[in-house]
Formats: structure tokens, sequence, C-alpha cells
């Protein structure tokens, strides 16, 4: 009998209409499970970890989900762990865990775009789906997962494309593979490695990083500001291939300069930043140290930069950690 453990965290797949009418995460993971078809021959445990909607977790909810996993894979009668989760935000838990985890055993996080109660509900199959993955072989070394509307994603790179659809997911890379009547195609197998190590994590809260958008007239009133706040490092969501503008750049100049961690992405959909441009372009923050975000877009560039800070030894450090993960550890997506 293989034995898959279910962490339930909210989201819509677990909402309900509260009295005025809006959708909030009422339902428990068993409830959840008990509208599922488990294959047979897999047995689930289901661990209530939180019933929140996935806008309201946290950095250290996020800590804590990783913690419970990484004594569950410890277990060697467990052969893998599925998250149900909001997919608001379920791109930047996935990456989050992807950073630390190093067991082979898979991890998957799923969710729904409907509640439970819609008339076309999605959560039980995805459960489901889910559930078929991370209790097959085929699925081991694959790292963490986002299986959903009968697609597997790999964590790295893949971010929530839709805010309505089932096909709620896309990744400039492609799916992994896709699940048909219970049947697991893969495609390809990712490349992985774990780069960071939990017991590394800095006691207490991760470190404050800040996202700033830019738009064309920016100045530096969110960036003043996030400083203001305590952030230790910063991810600049530029214009075209990452360019902040010229207010920008002369403030993001002399942070560079104290050694502050600064990644540039774009706010484009698809494409990666490059040094291009002088004159408010990305050019001069490149040469200063600022670090070129590649196909990851700003909500993971967020976690991966807190978690560089949060397990380095020094900013100078946690800027090279980061220059090594989005150069050598997935250059492919770079």
């Amino acid at each position: 009998m293989k034995k898959v453990v279910v962490f339930a965290t909210g989201g819509t797949i677990a909402s309900a209409q509260n009295a005025e009418g809006d959708a909030v995460a009422a339902v428990s993971g068993s409830d959840l499970l008990s509208a599922v078809s488990i294959p047979v021959g897999v047995e689930v445990h289901v661990e209530q970890l939180f019933q929140l909607n996935s806008f309201n977790l946290s950095p250290a909810d996020m800590a804590h989900i990783l913690g419970r996993v990484q004594q569950v894979l410890s277990d060697p009668e467990i052969c893998g762990c599925v998250i149900t989760h909001g997919t608001d935000t379920m791109e930047e838990t996935g990456f989050f865990l992807s950073l630390f985890l190093d067991s082979t055993k898979p991890v998957i996080l799923t969710g729904a775009q409907r509640s439970s109660g819609d008339l076309a509900p999605d959560g039980a199959r995805n459960i489901q789906n889910a559930v078929v993955v991370a209790a097959d072989e085929c699925s081991r070394g694959l790292g963490v997962l986002i299986v959903f509307d009968g697609e597997i994603w790999a964590v790295p790179a893949t971010r929530k494309a839709n805010t309505l659809s089932s096909a709620a997911f896309d990744s400039p890379l492609g799916s992994v593979g896709s699940i048909l009547g219970g049947e697991i195609i893969i495609n390809r197998r990712p490349t992985r490695r774990r780069l960071f190590s939990a017991t590394r994590l800095t006691s207490g809260a991760l470190p404050r990083v800040d996202i700033v958008s830019c738009y064309p007239g920016v100045d530096t009133v969110a960036l003043d500001a996030v400083v203001a706040a305590g952030a230790a490092g910063l991810v600049i969501e530029g214009m075209g291939v990452g360019n902040p503008g010229r207010d920008l750049v002369r403030a993001l100049v002399p942070l560079l300069e104290a050694g502050m961690p600064v990644v540039l992405t774009s706010r484009v959909a698809a494409g990666r930043p490059a040094g291009i441009y002088g004159d408010g372009g990305g050019a001069e923050l490149v040469r200063r140290g600022a670090v070129l975000g590649g196909l990851y877009r700003a909500p993971q560039l967020r976690i991966l930069t807190m978690v560089a800070l949060g397990t380095a030894d020094s900013p100078e450090s946690a800027r090279t950690a980061l220059t090594h993960f989005l150069t050598t550890v997935h250059p492919e997506q770079n």
C-alpha cells in the first residue's frame, strides 16, 4: 500500500460562501478528500495546516509548510505528499519549497479555480490527479510540482497565467507532463539542484524584500518608502527588458554601492531582462551589481531574494548566491 500525505491549507478549493456571499476558505481537508476517488492501492492521510485563502499566507506560513513536508518525507513509509493550496500564491509557496527540498519523493501542489459549491467544481479531479502523481514512481526526482487541469508543471518558472480559467498555470518552458484517465505521461525531466539549507535560515521572520513596479513617470516615492520600512533587498519590475527609468536608476545606484541585493525583472509576460539601455535603462544597474532575473518574474524573485538573504552570512554573499542560482543552477531559464 502506497501512503500519501495531503496537507490542507485552504484556498479556493476549500472555499464556501459566508453570510455576505463572499468566498472564504472554510471546507476542511478531510471533507475535500471525501469527494475524491482515491486510486486503488493508495492510502491517504490528511493534515490540516491552515484554513486560509492564499493571498493571506505569509513567508512564515510557507516555512511552516516546509518543516512539515520535510518531517513527512523523512518517513520511509511515505511515498510523497500533496498540498492543497490557493492558486493566487501557489507559485510562490511551491518555489519556496523547491529551494530547500532535496528528497526525490514528489511534492505536489494543487487547488482549484472554482469552489466546492460551484456548479462545476474542479477541485476533486485536481486532488485525484495530484494523488496519482504523488504515488507514482515515475514522479520521483522531478522536484516540487504543480498538478492542475490535467497538466504537470515543474515549479521553477511556472506562474499563474489566468485569473479564472481552469487552465490556470503556464511556464515558458512548457509542462513536464500530463495525466489522462489516471495515466501519467512525462515529456521531460527537469534538472533540479537544491541550493539552500533550511538549517541556515536565521531565526524569526525572513528578511524583508519588496517589489517596486515601474511605469512611465515613475518616481522614487515607493522605493523610498520600502527602503525606509527596512527592505533588505529589492526586486525591480522594470519596463521592457527591465528598464526602471532615470529617477529610479539614480536612487538605486547608492543602494547597490552599499551592498543591497537588487534583482531586475520585467513587467512583460514573456522574455528575460537584459542590461542593454542607458539613460534610465538597466545597463548601469547591471554594471553596478544588479542581478538579472532570467525567466522568473517578480513574485518568485522576491522569494528567492528573501531566502538568499535569510541563509547568507552577508548581503554580498546573498548576491553571489542569487547570481549562482540564476546562471548556474537553472541556466536554461536565464
